[in-house]
């Protein structure tokens, strides 16, 4: 006896649309691989797949997926589909197998489509009648461009001796009326679907990026990517706790109807009636997501529970009008006790939106011209890419600043320099970030001791990436001018005094730079003592001025050195600027960007490149600092066992993408992490803004 029960039912009309194949699975006699598709329980002593006899098909999953649950999941089978063109159903075809090899009993074959059961298969089984084929073909309502497909299978009686296999797999899409790039089933004319416009397409195929997804607990926001299975062929931003949250913060073109798709994984939670979670849009729940966590199904990825009944999926869908440019998406469960074992993700998330007309210069209510409103919303418009070239060598200005700090301070003439013998010449800048007060101008002077030789080289004194001073400096000819203070040449020693002209400034925030253009073949050395900036003319730092420096001062001078060449390395066959953090101490990247356009909102996009050689810490955290405010913001990075920039060092990746209100002219940004055992860093950086 066979029972088919087939739970997705559609009604159409006849229109002008295709039913076209998308892909296919297993369609040769003999099979030599599983194509692709994961296979629960995994055996190693097992090909996955099987005949009845020699010269029969193969089946993927005979002998492998067998009626012995393994804890309490079902034996399983599992592939997803991306990239699906425009489409308001699919259609599923295969050919099972059913086999008994022992006394019998009663198989169940469950196929699911994003976790919906589409199709039951249920076939008795004795010594005579021990094995059955059945085909099947079946639609399945959807408009995702992704599809979970799931085989699962049941024995009740002799379980142990009943196996299921399918074959001949084959993926059709309905096509969406002509000229419409996303449809669903009600919309069966091209009227009824060209307005849906794709705005944002995420977590979708095999990146191991986590494009700006943060998964959250009590406002401590983490960055993290983890892999479904160890064969590492899905991505997931990480598997979440039940008490945390994944959030995003997106911006949209202007619209007024969206419509957001997006798969929900629910990971070994215990078996109860019922498992939820919510929907959140700008601080608004939206929508509630109900799991029956009593069914039973199989396992998706490896984290496991023994109570329970498997891993469940689901396609969540929300439609509604909106007009809002910036949606803050926020997922979370309701966190209770019995919640604690299961663990959570999402996968392939769709924005679908309703533009403005073209002539509405703010927002709509309608897709007409006549529909337009004069309602603000966030507009972002470009201002300025970094690094976006696949193999750029232009720094463009962007420092890395690893610092270098000598063991113990350098003594001249029986007092302490900052610099001198040994430790600063040609190949570095030294250098200091300061927050100022208001103020209109500043003015810097410092006593520059010039040891051994030089040789009409340029000192420069540099404000905000602007040269404010230069001086030469001069050969020693006349050794009865010179004063005898350290080094090899003592006859060649001068002490000069530097005073910038007053200098018209009024950032809070500053960079100070002091080098010189010596050769790297250069015999001089030089340092400096008794620092002093003004501001409006009024002594504002005043500092290297102990007759000795004690270490702890050393250690903790806000003076650094620093090298002058930036170091690009190759990741993915791109270039990116990296730190090197294995001299000790934390690196910073900064970059000043200046005239911005009358603004109130940034946005700030790039990839950060971790790579290290083990893992010393699981959490590390990356610190902005804009302009005046310090660490305004911290984010924390999870480090995982991953070859992200396939290589045998371990490496990777990450993406920000930032909000945040700001209206200065210009834009100092540093960027820093709290880690001295990984080296990092970026690009693809991109500044937008927005003036409301």
């Amino acid at each position: 006896m066979t029972l088919f029960i087939v739970t997705s039912i559609i009604f159409m009309r006849v229109v002008c649309q295709q039913i076209i194949l998308f892909a296919s699975s297993f369609s040769d006699k003999k099979l030599v691989n599983l194509e692709n598709w994961t296979l629960y329980p995994k055996n190693l002593l097992q090909t996955g797949f099987g005949s009845l006899s020699v010269d029969d098909d193969d089946y993927a999953g005979l002998y492998s997926m067998n009626g012995v649950q393994q804890n309490s999941y079902l034996a399983g089978m599992y592939k997803i589909y991306e990239s699906i063109p425009a489409h308001s159903t699919l259609i599923i075809k295969a050919k099972t197998l059913m086999q008994n090899f022992g006394f019998g009993g009663t198989g169940t074959c469950r196929v699911r489509a994003d976790g919906l059961l589409i199709i039951q298969i249920a076939n008795q089984l004795d010594l005579i009648n021990n094995y059955k084929i059945n085909s099947f073909s079946v639609p399945y309502q959807s408009s995702s461009s992704a599809v979970l497909i799931e085989f699962h299978f049941e024995a009740i009686g002799d379980y142990q001796s009943l196996t299921f296999g399918f074959r001949e797999f084959e993926l059709y899409y309905k096509t969406c009326p002509p000229g419409c790039t996303f449809c669903q089933t009600s919309e069966l004319q091209s009227n009824d679907c060209n307005f849906w416009s794709l705005d944002q397409r995420q977590l979708f195929d095999q990146s191991s990026l986590n494009e700006g997804w943060t998964i959250s607990f009590k406002d401590k926001k983490q960055y993290r990517m983890d892999y479904c299975q160890d064969d590492k062929a899905l991505n997931l931003i990480g598997f979440a706790l039940p008490t945390e949250s994944i959030e995003r913060t997106l911006y949209l073109q202007p619209h007024y109807k969206m419509l957001i798709l997006y798969k929900l994984l629910l990971l070994g939670a215990d078996s109860i009636v019922f498992s939820y979670f919510y929907f959140e849009l700008n601080d608004v729940i939206v929508s509630d997501i109900k799991f029956a966590t009593y069914l039973k199904t199989s396992q998706i990825c490896k984290h496991k529970n023994p109570s329970s009944m498997g891993d469940y999926v689901q396609q969540v869908k929300y439609e509604d009008f909106n007009q809002n440019t910036i949606l803050k998406l926020r997922i979370f469960t309701q966190g209770r006790t019995y919640f604690q074992k299961l663990k959570w993700s999402i996968r392939n998330l769709e924005i679908f939106i309703k533009k403005c007309h073209p002539d509405c210069t703010e927002s709509c209510f309608g897709p007409r011209a006549n529909q337009c409103s004069r309602q603000k919303y966030p507009k972002f418009q470009n201002f300025i890419n970094y690094f976006t070239e696949p193999l750029f060598t232009d720094t463009q200005e962007w420092q890395m600043i690893t610092p270098i700090q000598p063991k113990s301070p350098n003594y001249c003439s029986g007092i302490s320099i900052f610099g001198g013998y040994l430790q600063l010449g040609g190949d570095h800048y030294i250098q200091r970030i300061i927050t100022l007060e208001d103020h209109q101008t500043i003015q810097i002077s410092f006593k520059l001791y010039q040891i051994d030789n030089f040789n009409n080289d340029i000192l420069y004194v540099v404000v905000d990436d602007q040269i404010v001073y230069q001086t030469v400096l001069e050969p020693i000819i006349d050794t009865s001018k010179a004063t005898i203070l350290c080094g090899i040449y003592e006859d060649y020693d001068l002490i000069v005094k530097i005073s910038t002209p007053i200098i018209q400034h009024t950032q809070k925030k500053s960079i100070i730079q002091i080098y010189t253009n010596q050769p790297t073949t250069s015999q001089g050395y030089w340092g400096i003592r008794d620092f002093i900036i003004k501001q409006d003319s009024i002594i504002y730092i005043q500092e290297l001025k102990q007759v000795r420096f004690l270490i702890n001062d050393w250690i903790n001078f806000a003076w650094i050195i620093t090298q002058k060449v930036q170091t690009i390395e190759i990741c993915k066959n791109k270039n990116y600027i990296i730190s090197n953090n294995i001299l000790g101490q934390p690196s910073k990247f900064r970059k000043i960007i200046k005239n911005l356009p009358l603004h109130s909102k940034i946005r700030i996009q790039f990839i950060i490149i971790l790579t290290y050689t083990t893992i010393n810490e699981d959490i590390i955290q990356i610190n902005y600092s804009l302009d005046q405010n310090e660490n305004q913001i911290t984010k924390n990075l999870q480090l995982i066992n991953d070859q992200y920039c396939e290589t045998a060092t371990l490496s990777k990746a990450y993406n920000f993408d930032d909000f945040i209100n700001h209206s200065n002219t210009n834009l100092f940004l540093i960027l820093s992490i709290d880690s001295i055992s990984i080296n990092w860093g970026i690009r693809d950086f991109q500044l937008s803004y927005s003036d409301s």
